[in-house]
């Protein structure tokens, strides 16, 4: 077929063309725009949403968390007070166990009046007891120096008569004693 159009005519129906197809994909590209953000502006309202809503959930978490602040600083403090109990419990000397070790070494004639542990660091031990002659002390001092599994050194601190006794002679005697290394572990067993 020959074209027979003027070429005024035909250029005008090929710009034509060309202005419907330019005008279809403007269109689209307004369509795809308005969609893409409206999908925005939705994902941006939803995001909102759920960031509010977390806000919110977090708020409640830390009301209930700070119901439980006052349960916590008493917890706290209950196992700082377990763990000097069992510090203490450490250092503790069982005087059941160390009586019949000490009662082994008092020769006859002397007794024990009282036991006193120095409360700083518990190694040390103060006897305090009578005996009715001057030596018993003496014998006493000694047997407790030679007990090296127990005791590290003995000393006697004093020996007194009291002078308002009218009856027997009754010496009053306190003698010092150190543990020796182990021998805290040793009676705790």
């Amino acid at each position: 077929m020959i074209n027979l159009l003027p070429p005024g005519t035909k250029d005008n129906l090929r710009y034509g063309h060309l202005n419907v197809t330019v005008l279809e994909y403007s269109i689209l590209i307004l369509v795809t725009a308005a969609g893409l953000i409206g999908i925005l502006f939705f994902g941006q309202a939803l995001a909102s949403n759920e960031e509010r809503q977390l806000k919110d959930l977090a708020g409640e978490k830390q009301a209930v968390l700070a119901q439980y602040d006052s349960s916590l600083a008493e917890a706290r403090a209950l196992d700082e007070r377990i763990d000097i109990i069992a510090a203490l419990l450490q250092r503790e000397i069982t005087f059941s166990k160390l009586l019949p070790n000490i009662g082994a070494l008092v020769p006859s004639g002397t007794t024990i009046n009282g036991l006193e542990l120095d409360n700083e660091d518990g190694n040390n031990l103060t006897i305090n007891g009578e005996s009715d002659s001057q030596l018993g002390p003496s014998v006493f001092r000694q047997n407790l120096a030679n007990t090296d599994r127990l005791f590290s050194r003995a000393d006697i601190v004093n020996i007194s008569l009291p002078e308002t006794q009218s009856g027997p002679n009754v010496y009053n005697f306190q003698i010092d004693v150190q543990f020796a290394a182990g021998a805290k572990q040793e009676l705790k067993k």
